[in-house]
């Protein structure tokens, strides 16, 4: 009776699995490390980038810069002027006066107004820029230098939450006063007249738009 010849396998063929396997959880730790380290970099990244963080010169920036460039940190951000003439300076209306920038938002210093809640800032032309909020309604003709309390006739309150110049004709303006409705003024705010009871008492922001 002729000998059952047994079939091995080249050798090293049984290993070849194994070793596949091997390589594959490598390649997927190497992998899944190289993720892990680039998402831990774009999260200090974004802290960083929301933060202000540094000035852009070399090395790390010294706790004042830091502070510096961080926002200003009062409980409203309620309105946003940007200069018509360069891109980089704002104004930022608060709920505890005005910030200025002058390098597109990456720094912020307290400009003026303390206190004051600037709910609203419109500017029609020129340097004249107008101010209103709540139980406060200021102009300034020097592009935000010095600022005049405007007391005008007409308003029952000077709770003013909503606040717009018609494009069209700076000496028009419109001011919702909360509860009350909404205002205008055809003489550039020396005296107002009531537009509408129903619109303008629950409204916070408000435009004028050309026809």
């Amino acid at each position: 009776m002729a000998k059952q010849r047994k079939i091995r396998p080249p050798k090293g063929r049984q290993a070849q699995p194994a070793k596949h396997d091997a390589a594959l959880r490598r390649a997927w730790w190497l992998y899944g490390s190289i993720a892990l380290a680039l998402a831990s970099l774009a999260s200090v990244i974004a802290i960083v980038a929301l933060r202000g963080g540094g000035d852009g010169s070399p090395g790390a920036p010294t706790v004042k810069q830091k502070a510096a460039a961080s926002l200003p940190n009062t409980p409203d951000y309620h309105s946003l002027l940007v200069s018509p003439s360069n891109a980089h300076q704002l104004v930022l209306g608060t709920h505890y006066g005005l910030y200025a920038s002058s390098d597109g938002g990456r720094h912020w210093h307290f400009d003026a107004l303390s206190g004051d809640d600037a709910m609203n800032l419109a500017r029609p032309a020129g340097n004249t820029i107008w101010l209103a909020g709540h139980l406060v309604f200021k102009k300034s003709s020097d592009g935000g230098r010095t600022w005049a309390d405007v007391q005008p006739s007409g308003l029952p309150s000077l709770d003013i939450h909503g606040f717009a110049v018609d494009p069209r004709n700076p000496r028009t303006l419109y001011a919702a006063v909360a509860g009350e409705g909404l205002y205008r003024s055809r003489h550039g705010g020396r005296s107002f007249a009531l537009v509408s009871p129903d619109v303008g008492g629950h409204v916070m922001p408000l435009a004028a738009l050309p026809d």
